[in-house]
């Protein structure tokens, strides 16, 4: 495959499938240079409402526990939580998710 056609193919997702790539794809790196740390990449999304603040929230996966794996590839990434752990907001496309950040388990609603 070259640039343009991985391009075209990563264009043509819903967002919940390039989501669900993005964390698949980026699983297994390790971001931190230093001994003994681990770092890795996460996804958000950020937007703005004239006259608002900038409203930036990390996109994280279902919890497996709860995901019956039965969601539409266009389901919508509609789901608001604030991660207990961390203080992360994230959403999800699930009410149970694994923030992306810390990797604890997140309520949304």
């Amino acid at each position: 495959m070259n640039r343009d056609s991985v391009l075209a193919w990563l264009s043509s997702m819903t967002d919940k499938q390039f989501v669900d790539f993005f964390y698949e794809a980026a699983s297994n790196r390790d971001t931190s240079e230093i001994d003994g740390e681990r770092g890795h990449f996460v996804l958000a999304n950020t937007s703005k409402v004239p006259g608002e603040e900038r409203d930036t929230v990390f996109l994280a996966m279902p919890n497996p526990i709860n995901d019956s794996d039965g969601w539409s590839k266009d389901c919508p990434i509609c789901q608001t939580g604030q991660c207990t752990e961390c203080g992360s907001l994230v959403r999800s496309i699930a009410k149970h998710a694994i923030c992306p950040v810390c990797e604890a388990k997140v309520y949304c609603t």
